[in-house]
């Protein structure tokens, strides 16, 4: 749930400090909750005229429903195919000697199958913004056991392998089996007791902003906005978590986006057609914001494809909800930019202080260095960039939102 009063530690490119960020706004327990039938006004119940697009008829029909449950001229969106609840979970007392959060689940301290560890750090987000690249940077590290792959996507995933929440986890752990036999294997003495100074995460970079089913979460009840999204649920796992999040010029990163999913789902890739997709994504989204708030809409996985996911580069959205569950010194923002040549490897020291692992060596600094970056993709050279009339509407949608992102984190700045 939400807390007060919470400041966020982010990264400058200018200092080895880690310097505060505004606090965010407190949130109520649920926002904007739907008034009961005899409270509402006519007016909040009028249906929407009929739309042009029947993208924006469907979207206007889904808003109308969510603001009027209690009207039965729309049907009831169906339910996620397995809508099993993530109840509460309390996580097992964690193991002391060790620095990565990890609990005794059978009898042996010394075996790597009775020990099971969760993340001691999250990069949550955001898609196309390098994450990769920051994920293949850390695993240099010696301290940074990195063994399993990024994405295991499992906060977001409410059907979970048809398991409850509390026994998913353990699934979960699963998940970090070689990273843990990894971190046994190199045990240090502290005052003749054994400790163990390496950690792990992962980098599942939907978690920021798909909470497709946060109205099935508990607390969420009859809200017409999430307040409990997956960050309280990453807090329930790790209450120390350390929080990542890689942002990227708004713009820049939607294109991107546009173009690497079409080769997984197969659709086909134009300047015309980004372009097309573009103007009714936003139209969704404008007409989402005539009934609810912005919050409301970022939240909105309806109102948009896979094509153009407008609603990613509304970051300071996201990482508010997240400041508003983890203490100050579990965030950090890096910007992609901050990830060239020039700036590359301050960045990682920085990173790198910020996980509370020691400084790499002159070598393994060379080692960093000479990591490419991932996933640059060829396929937006041949399409070429997007056309000079679409980068001006995403400006102008995205404007707001970036002037929202600078007051919040105020080295970042996205001027157009």
């Amino acid at each position: 749930m939400r807390s007060t009063n919470q400041t966020v530690a982010s990264l400058t490119p200018h200092s080895s400090n880690l310097p505060q960020i505004k606090p965010h706004p407190k949130l109520a327990a649920c926002p904007n909750k739907t008034k009961p039938p005899g409270q509402r006004n006519q007016a909040d119940c009028i249906y929407p005229p009929e739309q042009s697009d029947p993208l924006n008829q469907s979207v206007a029909n889904a808003i109308h429903h969510a603001v009027c449950p209690h009207t039965t001229s729309q049907p009831t969106p169906a339910p996620p195919r397995i809508p099993l609840l993530p109840k509460p979970y309390n996580h097992p007392t964690f193991t002391l000697n060790f620095k990565n959060p990890c609990f005794l689940q059978g009898v042996n301290y010394k075996s790597s199958e009775d020990i099971r560890c969760v993340p001691y750090f999250l990069l949550p987000g955001f898609p196309k913004c390098a994450t990769t690249s920051v994920w293949e940077g850390l695993k240099v590290h010696p301290r940074i056991k990195l063994l399993h792959f990024k994405e295991p996507n499992f906060l977001h995933r409410l059907d979970r392998g048809g398991l409850p929440f509390t026994d998913a986890v353990k699934n979960y752990t699963d998940t970090f089996a070689e990273s843990t036999k990894a971190i046994m294997s190199s045990p240090h003495f502290v005052n003749r007791e054994t400790f163990y100074d390496q950690i792990t995460g992962e980098a599942s970079v939907d978690y920021s902003f798909d909470n497709r089913y946060w109205p099935l979460y508990p607390g969420n009840e009859n809200c017409r906005e999430p307040a409990v999204t997956l960050a309280d649920f990453a807090h329930r796992l790790n209450p120390n978590m350390k929080i990542i999040f890689v942002v990227r010029d708004p713009v820049e990163r939607l294109y991107s986006d546009y173009v690497f999913e079409s080769l997984f789902l197969g659709y086909p890739v134009s300047k015309q057609g980004f372009h097309q997709r573009v103007l009714s994504t936003i139209a969704a989204h404008k007409l989402c914001r005539k009934y609810q708030s912005a919050r409301a809409c970022a939240y909105n996985s309806s109102l948009e494809t896979w094509e153009v996911r407008l609603r990613v580069g509304m970051y300071h959205v996201f990482i508010e909800d997240w400041a508003a569950v983890f203490t100050a010194n579990n965030i950090a923002v890096i910007r992609t930019e901050e990830l060239d040549e020039d700036r590359k490897l301050e960045t990682y020291r920085k990173l790198f202080k910020f996980l509370d692992v020691r400084e790499l060596t002159p070598l393994e600094e060379k080692a960093l260095l000479s990591k490419a970056n991932f996933n640059i993709g060829t396929t937006k050279l041949v399409v070429g960039p997007m056309m000079h009339e679409t980068k001006k509407i995403l400006q102008d949608f995205y404007r707001p939102f970036n002037k929202k992102l600078s007051k919040l984190i105020p080295y970042i700045t996205y001027n157009y």
